[in-house]
């Protein structure tokens, strides 16, 4: 029961993340006028970024750990998982006329969740290490979702904030075209060897399927990113 204790506070904490986000964006004029539809887009892709940013650090260090003692400590995955996929959860319940592709990609990462508090990612018959290693390089990529929200502030009064964000934009989709490439070579390396020893089942199968859509929507992203 702990670790659907834990799923449930992480979820009141990114929520609570919102309340603050909310109160610290309301200090900038443009953010005053934009619809409530908008701010909490903004809201929910800035905080998105901080917890993004949290997960690249924190859990490339236990990656490495979990690497050296060939074990996954899962108390502390099942933390990061649900840590991870709160803020799609909280957006898909509040964060009206989100893009298709988008919701798509929450609805996913919420089933993830789901099956990764019933796994034990240190056995190979489920495929729970590759979606570790998915998260962390997704997380690689916050800017992305900093540069989502904070492209609506731009003010023509306010070079630096627009340098800030213009920067993000340039960062953003750097990173995120390298990290999203690395990633699917290292997916399809795994697969692949997990295909050879005889483990690839239909647990797999069913990852490779919904990755599908998640990697749509991060091509889709990339583009646009490129346009803009």
């Amino acid at each position: 029961m702990e670790k659907y204790y834990n799923a449930f506070i992480n979820i009141f904490s990114v929520l609570c993340y919102y309340v603050i986000a909310a109160v610290l964006l309301n200090f900038n004029s443009n953010f005053q006028k934009i619809k409530l539809e908008r701010q909490l887009y903004i809201i929910k892709n800035v905080v998105k970024a901080g917890v993004l940013l949290y997960l690249a650090i924190f859990s490339s260090i236990d990656f490495v750990r979990f690497m050296i003692n060939d074990h996954f400590e899962m108390k502390l995955v099942y933390n990061y998982a649900s840590l991870y996929v709160s803020n799609d959860f909280i957006a898909l319940l509040i964060v009206p006329n989100l893009p298709l592709t988008t919701k798509i990609h929450h609805q996913i990462t919420s089933l993830f969740l789901i099956y990764s508090l019933h796994v034990d990612f240190n056995e190979l018959t489920n495929f729970g290490q590759l979606l570790f290693i998915y998260t962390i390089f997704a997380s690689y990529a916050f800017l992305v979702n900093f540069y989502l929200g904070m492209r609506f502030l731009k003010h023509d009064n306010s070079t630096y904030l627009n340098e800030i964000i213009e920067y993000s934009r340039i960062s953003a989709r750097f990173i995120y075209k390298y990290t999203c490439f690395i990633n699917w070579i290292i997916q399809i390396s795994i697969l692949s060897q997990r295909l050879y020893i005889g483990v690839f089942n239909f647990h797999y199968s069913v990852y490779c399927f919904l990755l599908y859509f998640i990697i749509k929507d991060d091509l889709i992203l990339m583009e646009w990113l490129k346009k803009k």
